[in-house]
């Protein structure tokens, strides 16, 4: 005898796997069209982040927490640049009169409904150390517990990652006042003394800890250079833009924040990564931040970047190394304004 309000085992389990099933097909599909017929990657990362998200829903109706939760996704889920084998970066927010247990058993179920290896396979990885004290701090947390961790003990690379919060699921009700909060905060926490010299030690750090001989993500140039410009400058002038890379650093060429040299620069690098990067995952099935050390998956990877991007890349490795020079140029020329 099941409790009221409560699924059968048997019946969540049929959703669980169906679930699996409807995401996996979308992502082949998804992925296929882009082998059969090469489109601009950023047009399938917005699709890939539409089946997540779609996923992100259907779990939570699944452990029965629409109505306690609302869910927020940030990294490549926020910006709708999620991809093959990405993981989601999800903050967990609890209503204010939601229980404080239940709350945080249908977070814990939901990240395994999403997580968890099954016959059908995972949907996806779920990263939740994002949040306030990242591993360290609560699953679920609310309102007032964020305000009080931006206001008093977040770091200068929070407030860069909290430029891309994006509500996916749940308590949609919740998400205006707490997106306009955090916002409010975290463009507070860029006039402090000594920011931009924070973001440029941060980068530093992250790119001293690259493993990658050949990263075009990490290592100096790469993508988080662009990543972090385009937080930085609109923490900077408090002015958000929510979507892709290309669609923030355009808000930011815009509203005259970015000359266009510089836009024309990072956007095309940004293109470049992102394109490298799908190709791979394509290829390979899995991520990684360099080209492949086999040479049949390496020229695969050349083949289908040259078809993406609709012309001939001779040499894609000194294509990236060319462009990585370019991109660190114009973070230290904006980071030293």
């Amino acid at each position: 005898m099941t409790e009221p309000g409560n699924k059968p085992a048997g019946d969540e389990s049929d959703a669980q796997a169906q679930l699996r099933r409807r995401f996996r097909a979308s992502i082949f599909s998804i992925s296929a069209r882009d082998v059969l017929a090469p489109r601009a990657v950023l047009n399938s990362m917005r699709d890939a982040s539409s089946a997540a998200d779609q996923a992100i829903h259907q779990a939570l109706q699944i452990v029965n927490g629409t109505k306690s939760l609302a869910v927020f996704a940030l990294g490549r889920l926020g910006t709708q640049e999620f991809d093959i084998a990405s993981d989601a970066d999800l903050l967990f927010v609890r209503a204010p009169e939601a229980d404080v247990d239940e709350s945080r058993l249908a977070a814990e179920r939901l990240v395994h409904v999403l997580a968890v290896y099954t016959r059908e396979g995972p949907i996806f990885a779920v990263d939740t150390r994002l949040r306030p004290h990242g591993g360290e701090g609560e699953l679920v947390v609310t309102r007032e517990q964020v305000s009080r961790y931006l206001e008093d003990e977040a770091q200068p690379w929070e407030a860069l990652t909290y430029t891309k919060l994006r509500f996916v699921a749940g308590r949609e009700d919740m998400a205006p006042a707490f997106l306009t909060q955090v916002w409010h905060q975290i463009v507070e926490m860029a006039t402090r003394p000594g920011f931009a010299e924070a973001v440029a030690d941060i980068r530093l750090r992250l790119e001293k800890s690259n493993r990658y001989p050949n990263s075009f993500k990490l290592a100096r140039g790469g993508f988080y250079d662009i990543d972090f410009l385009a937080s930085y400058l609109m923490l900077r002038h408090a002015s958000l833009a929510q979507g892709n890379t290309l669609e923030r650093l355009e808000h930011l060429r815009q509203q005259e924040f970015l000359s266009p040299s510089n836009f024309e620069l990072l956007r095309d690098a940004a293109l470049l990564y992102r394109t490298a990067d799908h190709a791979i995952r394509l290829v390979t099935g899995r991520a990684q931040p360099e080209l492949p050390a086999a040479e049949h998956a390496r020229q695969a990877v050349e083949k289908l970047v040259s078809k993406i991007l609709g012309r001939e890349a001779e040499d894609l490795q000194a294509e990236l190394k060319e462009a990585a020079e370019k991109v660190r140029a114009a973070f230290e020329r904006v980071l030293s304004r």
